[in-house]
């Protein structure tokens, strides 16, 4: 599929209906039929079979996560639950501190299971994040401050103490840890603190990837002002906008010469797909070419059923291990982000390339969520040294790594099934463009294995599948396509 328009498939369990049509509240969701149990189950030791996407929150937090869980479930990944309780006391899972233990696990979980996403539920100060030492020097930056490194529960292979000392993850020459930065594992946190927060994020989570509204998703607002000389934001997203965003049929707002938080709360309120934002910016506010919107005004943004994924290039924007910026905009209930992207520490320009890079992977390249895109993104960087590879280590993500982004507005497509006196069944489909939907699959049971797949030949709108002879368990209808 063409990357430029590929979007989150569209799931149906014969509920289809519901989910495309109303993108429900996580109050709204239907009971779990298989029951949600999602801790003391097991210990992390003991986990068998393929694990596609682990949560590790807390025992408090973990049940406001079942619709996230179920969601994930319905688009075919295999999901399990564990506990910060259960990692800590897991005696398998070695010495050290929570976040080296976490990283036994995740690194097991990956070479044995084929685990690809890692989603960390609950704020630092419950489940600690890897702090590594800044190591950049020089004039107006603060070299050895701690910083948190996402990536450490996810780039596997290297050394990340290489010296064997008490700093780990450092970065500089002579002083080089060697911190692996090749992901085997996409993460990403919500730093959540009690169950509300858990349930904004979720419900935003959910809103976004099956939208209530689709004349959104399409809408681009690029935020931004003077750096370093004159219009270079406004050059560097109106470059951007030519070379993805308008070609996928985006329409844009530019707020990169004129405009305050008045105008830009105005404009996130209304809706947008996607933001983005190159200024100076500290833990708790992003500049704007007038003012700034900051931990105070964050609230008035009103689009908690369009909510949006937000790119920042400013520094500190995204230092989650304190209440700022990035974490207001992904909790909050009345609206915000769904998905935060940007630096726990200090910026540099060299930022604005590794945006290119993350909107390159998406719109061109091979990635298809969030995380895939973030870790591409640094992938790409050969060394960990130097402000460049430096900003490898900081770029942090706020929400789901398994989140797929609208790059494109989505179409709704109606499904309906019948089956025949000989247990054949006749897949219909009918909203989409010829070529959109490019195949149905029949699947045993809510989380069984699929049992076939079958294309639509260009212009059907129905397939049949041959007889069915199953175990009596129920059969599950998924469509998949292009901006379905």
């Amino acid at each position: 599929m063409n990357a430029r328009t590929t979007a989150p498939p569209l799931t149906a369990l014969l509920l289809l209906s519901a989910i495309v049509a109303g993108g429900p509240a996580v109050r709204d969701l239907p009971p779990s039929e298989a029951g949600f149990e999602p801790y003391l189950r097991f210990t992390p030791s003991s986990m068998a079979g393929r694990v596609d996407w682990l949560l590790v929150t807390t025992a408090e937090l973990a049940p406001a996560f079942e619709p996230l869980v179920r969601h994930r479930r319905d688009l075919g990944l295999v999901c399990e639950v564990v506990t910060v309780e259960e990692v800590t006391r897991d005696a398998l899972l070695g010495g050290g501190d929570f976040p080296e233990r976490l990283r036994n696990f995740v690194r097991y979980l990956s070479g044995s299971h084929g685990l690809r996403y890692l989603l960390l539920g609950a704020d630092s100060e419950l489940l600690p994040a890897r702090l590594a030492p800044f190591p950049i020097r020089g004039e107006n930056v603060h070299y050895g401050e701690p910083y948190a490194v996402e990536g450490y529960f996810g780039c596997l292979d290297g050394e990340w103490n290489a010296d064997a000392d008490a700093r780990i993850g450092e970065a500089e020459p002579g002083d080089d840890d060697r911190p692996d930065l090749a992901a085997r594992v996409h993460v990403g946190r919500v730093p959540a603190e009690d169950v509300r927060e858990v349930e904004a994020f979720v419900s935003k989570v959910l809103l976004y990837e099956r939208p209530m509204h689709l004349e959104y998703l399409d809408r681009a607002v690029f935020l931004g002002g003077k750096v370093f000389i004159e219009g270079d934001a406004d050059q560097h997203y109106r470059e951007l906008f030519a070379k993805h965003f308008e070609p996928a049929g985006f329409r844009a707002d530019f707020f990169t010469v004129e405009g305050g938080p008045t105008e830009v709360i105005r404009a996130l309120s209304e809706g947008a797909g996607i933001v983005s934002h190159y200024h100076h910016s500290f833990t708790y506010n992003l500049s704007l070419p007038n003012g700034a919107i900051d931990t105070g005004n964050v609230g008035e943004i009103a689009n908690a059923e369009r909510p949006c994924l937000f790119f920042s290039n400013g520094c500190y924007s995204n230092q989650f291990t304190k209440e700022g910026i990035s974490e207001k905009m992904l909790l909050s209930p009345a609206g915000g982000a769904a998905a935060f992207v940007g630096s726990t520490n200090t910026c540099f320009t060299t930022s604005l390339g590794l945006e290119r890079r993350f909107w390159d992977h998406l719109f061109t390249g091979s990635a298809r969520t969030l995380g895939e895109a973030l870790s591409a993104m640094r992938a790409e960087v050969t060394t960990g040294v130097g402000p460049l590879g430096f900003l490898r280590l900081s770029f942090a993500l706020l929400g789901d790594p398994a989140t797929p982004p609208w790059l494109a507005r989505p179409v709704r497509v109606e499904l309906s099934v019948t089956a025949g006196k000989d247990g054949a069944l006749t897949v219909r489909r009918k909203g989409a463009a010829p070529g959109r939907v490019i195949a149905a699959c029949v699947q045993e049971g809510p989380y069984g294995a699929f049992r076939e797949t079958i294309p639509f030949p260009e212009g059907a709108e129905e397939v049949v599948f041959p007889p069915v002879v199953g175990n009596g368990a129920p059969l599950r209808v998924t469509l998949s396509g292009d901006r379905v």
